[in-house]
């Protein structure tokens, strides 16, 4: 492949990018302006302001910061990402976090839709995944007792796991409150972000897989 065809390619791979952020903004933005259906002084409105932005803009850009083709990230020291991996992942856990709380303090019944049983699971995976980062961060310190590529393997699949069900849980929640076109177009925002995650974090996991099947 000569010079100008991967300059070709990188920039074309840079125009996705944009793209996914953009869908992103539609996503979000979505998410937030349905609390104007409302009165922005009931906490349950809340919920869905604080999880979009813990999920599908902080945690996504968590994740893309590891990815070659992120133009702003691309020329960033490794442990300048991983820094700034745990950094975004732990403020949107946080929102997350408070997300769930809000969401579970204003209604009777808990956990019984489609989109709070998916929730709930994506909030105990994002948590046992949090968890996990912390001992991948220290995996060179404990691997007299484990090896590095296993924790890394498993905090790489649990995270992509723990994300795409959040995707899902978000997808799921705006399906049953706006069965609507805008509504369906956002849906496929939420599909197509999720899909693009799972190919670049995909990969790592199926990098990872190979190392430990073959170590």
């Amino acid at each position: 492949m000569s010079s100008n065809d991967i300059e070709g390619c990188q920039r074309f791979l840079w125009i996705i990018y944009i793209i996914l952020q953009q869908l992103v903004a539609i996503t979000v933005g979505y998410s937030i302006s349905m609390t104007f259906e409302g009165n922005l002084n009931q906490l349950w409105l809340w919920h869905t302001v604080v999880t979009p932005i813990g999920v599908m803009f902080i945690m996504f850009e968590g994740i893309l910061a590891f990815s070659p083709h992120n133009h702003v990230t691309s020329d960033f020291k490794k442990t300048t990402l991983n820094n700034m991996h745990g950094w975004f992942m732990a403020m949107g856990l946080s929102l997350m976090t408070l997300g769930v709380l809000f969401a579970y303090v204003t209604t009777d019944v808990h956990f019984t839709s489609l989109h709070g049983i998916f929730g709930l699971i994506a909030w105990i995976l994002c948590v046992i995944s949090a968890v996990g980062g912390i001992f991948t961060l220290y995996s060179q310190s404990l691997r007299e007792h484990v090896r590095p590529i296993y924790l890394r393997f498993c905090h790489t699949l649990l995270g992509l796991t723990a994300f795409l069900t959040s995707m899902a849980a978000g997808a799921l929640g705006i399906y049953e409150d706006q069965k609507n076109t805008a509504g369906t177009a956002v849906i496929i925002c939420v599909a197509l972000l999720g899909i693009a995650i799972l190919l670049r974090s995909g990969r790592s996991v199926v990098r990872h897989t190979r190392v430990v099947l073959t170590s």
